[in-house]
């Protein structure tokens, strides 16, 4: 073969590789995309989704533990452009200022610690949450304005964020699907 021959050649390959990588990826999103909104909580299902995260949370940290760490950064991770917890966090600081947009924290006895799978599950509901319903949810109360806003917000200044900081969602945010790769962030403890 002559040079001009290998060059088209070698040229057809790397269009075609291209190509396939390209519909891959599109296929995945499409996948991805799929499960999470088939697999999306409503919107009173997320608001105990989240409070479970919460309360885990919680208690994971006040007992030293690293689990809800691999949690929530797994959900920082896929949410922000920052990827570190805010410095002056403390375990005592989770559950201050609860909001009031999720179900209430029973003052008559001490809530049941959620298990490790329960809080694992709780960050992929809210994900899939997030997916679906990203911009706007379609049930959205004036009074209490977007979930999907109110949980970005709250997990943003709870976790990552200073107040005095702005929240910066990561640049390709909504682009890639929030669910893909997703796995469970604590196996292998």
């Amino acid at each position: 073969m002559d040079k001009p021959h290998i060059i088209f050649w070698l040229t057809m390959i790397v269009v075609g590789l291209a190509i396939y990588i390209w519909v891959s990826e599109v296929v995945e999103t499409f996948d991805s995309s799929m499960e999470a909104i088939d697999s999306s909580p409503s919107t009173s299902e997320v608001k105990g989704y989240y409070k479970t995260l919460l309360i885990f949370a919680h208690s994971d940290a006040a007992g030293s533990s690293i689990t809800s760490h691999r949690i929530l950064g797994d959900l920082r991770d896929r949410l922000f452009k920052k990827k570190t917890f805010r410095a002056s966090l403390t375990a005592s600081q989770i559950l201050e200022n609860y909001p009031k947009w999720l179900p209430p924290l029973d003052t008559t006895q001490k809530e049941p610690i959620p298990s490790v799978q329960d809080a694992v599950q709780a960050e992929l509901r809210i994900l899939s949450y997030i997916q679906k319903n990203f911009p706007q949810e379609p049930d959205v109360v004036p009074q209490t304005g977007s979930i999907v806003t109110n949980i970005i917000n709250d997990f943003a200044l709870r976790f990552v964020f200073e107040q005095n900081q702005g929240i910066e969602l990561k640049q390709d945010f909504m682009v890639v699907p929030l669910t893909r790769g997703w796995k469970n962030p604590t196996a292998g403890l």
